[in-house]
């Protein structure tokens, strides 16, 4: 965050619909834009959308930013930005204590900036009540950029109307945020030297040594040099005139297949497909979910969500970096037949699911007393007795009967 500086370069946001003038140092849009670019390099699809706080000051018909402070977000509801409880109670603190921190002195919050990298340039139903409510003063303005993949931003400033009214939809000017790039500060550069052929000694150019003490211009950059093409060393080889005999031969076949082995499992195991472990336990009223702590999705993740399916309702419990990392938690459940899934967001790579299903066997049946089992054995052996003289019943009824003569 660069801090608010006498000498810097602003540019400006105007629209012929609005009575305002942003203004703004080009070092700080190139810091927002970098921040929203680096959000959207943490995650494989879509990215994570990153916000922060625009400090500067306020005059009648124009707002100057000078600089900012980034809005936390544990990602507890997914990638894009939401603030959970937690968020909301840090922002409130962070916009609270703003006037006691030195370096933001004579500053106030002039708005606040975020990303979208699933959106395009417009206002959401969150982004509006975030807008609202922490930015509810008429002077206070939004930004959204669209970062892409090249580093470049599409952006737009966001104002209401005198009458309170905003247009959410779209930006009525939007811009394209570049890198900023910087010429190299020659005095920093030490002068090339020649030799003094009258006493030997080293001394720097005149010439040169005044062109490093003058700085060149904002905007000047250097043109880059062609790269030398180094062609690669050339080492001999001996060749062996005679072939290994014996099993000897057979040595670089295993050894080969054992490296094969190692890569079939580092593609098809990479970190984005190595399972976690995910486990639900019984433990009474309550269950004990579980999970590998030490895998590799989990190791490379800052944020993960369970949900639970009990009794017909889907619950969401979002995971913050601690709790992803202790490995366990417990849910006290309602009914006896519970879906669980568990969702984790591994930085740089696509989200990782695995699921739990855990259905209660009910209270086991108690064992009968010894006077009811001993009515049960009479009961049984008067059972087994009826069915033997069916049995034989049967047997003599089936029988034929010899004719008298």
């Amino acid at each position: 965050m660069t801090e608010p500086a006498a000498e810097s370069i602003f540019g400006s946001w105007s629209a012929a619909e609005l009575p305002v003038v942003i203004e703004y140092p080009l070092e700080v849009m190139d810091e927002i834009r970098a921040t929203a670019a680096e959000g959207f390099q943490r995650l494989a699809r879509g990215g994570l959308e990153v916000a922060g706080v625009l400090f500067g000051v306020r005059r009648e018909a124009s707002v100057r930013i000078l600089t900012w402070r980034p809005i936390l977000c544990e990602y507890a509801l997914g990638p894009t930005l939401q603030l959970s409880e937690r968020d909301r109670a840090e922002l409130t603190r962070l916009l609270a204590t703003s006037a006691e921190d030195p370096d933001l002195e004579g500053l106030q919050p002039v708005g606040w900036f975020l990303s979208h990298t699933r959106s395009d340039v417009l206002l959401s139903s969150p982004d509006l009540e975030i807008f609202d409510g922490f930015f509810s003063r008429p002077w206070q303005v939004t930004l959204v950029l669209h970062p892409t993949q090249a580093g470049v931003a599409r952006a737009g400033f966001f104002v209401r109307q005198a009458d309170g009214t905003l247009k959410s939809d779209s930006s009525y000017q939007e811009f394209t945020v570049k890198p900023l790039h910087r010429a190299p500060n020659l005095a920093d550069i030490p002068a090339p030297v020649a030799k003094d052929r009258s006493n030997s000694r080293l001394k720097p150019e005149p010439a040169l040594a005044i062109a490093a003490a003058t700085p060149l211009p904002l905007a000047t950059t250097a043109e880059p040099r062609p790269l030398a093409r180094v062609e690669p060393p050339v080492f001999r080889t001996i060749e062996r005139t005679k072939a290994p005999r014996g099993w000897l031969w057979t040595l670089p076949v295993i050894l080969g297949m054992i490296v094969a082995g190692f890569l079939v499992k580092e593609k098809y195991l990479a970190p984005g497909n190595q399972p976690f472990s995910f486990h639900v336990f019984d433990a009474g009223e309550t269950v004990q979910i579980e999970w590998d702590q030490n895998a590799a999705p989990i190791r490379k993740a800052h944020l993960g969500v369970i949900d639970v399916k009990d009794g017909g309702e889907t619950k969401r419990y979002p995971l913050a970096d601690d709790e992803l990392h202790s490995g366990k938690m417990s849910y006290v459940r309602r009914g006896g037949d519970l879906e669980l899934r568990m969702t984790v967001y591994p930085v740089g790579l696509n989200p990782v699911q695995e699921f739990a299903h855990f259905l209660d066997p009910g209270p086991a049946t108690p064992p009968a007393p010894p006077a009811e089992l001993e009515q049960l054995r009479q009961e049984r052996d008067r059972l087994e007795t009826e069915v033997k003289q069916l049995k034989e019943d049967l047997r003599k009824a089936q029988t034929p009967r010899r004719r008298r003569r």
